[in-house]
């Protein structure tokens, strides 16, 4: 499906494909574990990384990947000190980071 936005004497199409990198985070805050869940299809050169509040890597939770929308990823936050924190999502062509509050 595509959508047309006209914006005066400006038509802009956006092909539902193409929308942006989207997650889901849950449960945060969290206390032992964390699912990630993907709400459109991404290529098999995506990456999700932990990052702390300085923007350094904690963690590579998943590299390479090919994930469909629905996918989910479940990962561990018991070995972190309790904190924020940033999940980030990095496809061929997008990227998005979420806050995580990880509360022990």
């Amino acid at each position: 499906m595509a959508y047309t936005l006209y914006l005066k004497n400006t038509t802009i199409n956006v092909d539902e494909n193409s929308i942006g990198l989207e997650f889901n985070l849950y449960p945060n805050p969290a206390n032992h574990s964390v699912q990630i869940e993907f709400g459109n299809n991404l290529g098999d050169e995506t990456e999700v990384a932990l990052y702390d509040v300085a923007g350094a890597l904690v963690k590579i939770i998943s590299k390479g990947d090919n994930y469909n929308a629905g996918h989910k990823i479940n990962f561990s936050v018991a070995e972190f000190s309790a904190g924020f924190y940033f999940v980030k999502v990095t496809s061929k062509s997008q990227q998005l980071s979420k806050k995580l509050l990880v509360n022990h």
